[in-house]
């Protein structure tokens, strides 16, 4: 972790989680305003998090040495030890430091939860992934009926080669279901331009035809929809 982001979280983050925060044990939301947290919030460690490129996903054998870098770092925002938030720290193209509050108590559980092993992945959209032991896990996208059971590194892969597969103007705006891939049939996993070949070259490009089931979502950005944002 950069020395700059490690003093950041040190000496800036407290202030902002503080700001944003009761001033006081008795004081209630309706007396101060819009604020997040309740008094004497605190800031825990800041987390790197990671990111795939095209080497990850084309890769035959993918591993998480693969993955790259992004720009952000995140923390769980505690009250008297338990959760109930997150400040994300993000690291833009110019050198500034932003940063964004977010509720989300069980995304800051599992900041809380992470070892100093595992890795931390995210595209933004699609909750956490954790890597532990071998797996990985999706969490943060359990009201969205992704649950967090554990699955491979070459699982993950597909399961993003398939989120991208659903059409132009989805990729963004759509988010992965590792848990719906790992459970799907073999068959509603494979790419549909493999079924056209494979009907082309069996048939002789005459009558037959397959339709595969896919569970086909609504768009929007689940992970993080509550924030602030400013710039140091």
């Amino acid at each position: 972790m950069p020395d700059r982001i490690v003093a950041w979280f040190s000496e800036t983050a407290p202030a902002i989680v503080e700001s944003q925060s009761l001033p006081n044990s008795t004081a209630t939301p309706d007396d101060t305003g819009r604020v997040f947290f309740p008094f004497g919030s605190t800031v825990g460690k800041p987390v790197t998090i990671m990111t795939w490129g095209e080497t990850f996903l084309q890769a035959s054998d993918p591993t998480t040495d693969m993955l790259e870098l992004s720009d952000d770092w995140e923390a769980p925002i505690m009250t008297q030890g338990h959760p109930v938030g997150t400040l994300l720290a993000e690291l833009t193209d110019g050198g500034d430091i932003t940063y964004r509050l977010d509720t989300d108590s069980g995304i800051a559980a599992i900041l809380l939860g992470v070892r100093d092993d595992d890795i931390v992945a995210s595209d933004e959209h699609s909750g956490l992934f954790v890597f532990s032991d071998g797996e990985v896990r999706q969490y943060g996208m359990e009201q969205w009926g992704v649950e967090p059971i554990p699955g491979t590194v070459k699982q993950l892969q597909g399961a993003i080669l398939a989120q991208r597969a659903r059409g132009p103007g989805l990729t963004d705006a759509g988010y992965i279901d590792l848990s719906g891939y790992i459970q799907a049939p073999l068959m509603s996993r494979i790419s549909p331009w493999w079924w056209v070949l494979a009907l082309v070259v069996g048939t002789g490009g005459l009558g037959a035809g397959a339709v595969l089931s896919r569970r086909h979502r609504a768009s929007g950005c689940p992970y993080s929809c509550e924030r602030v944002v400013k710039h140091s």
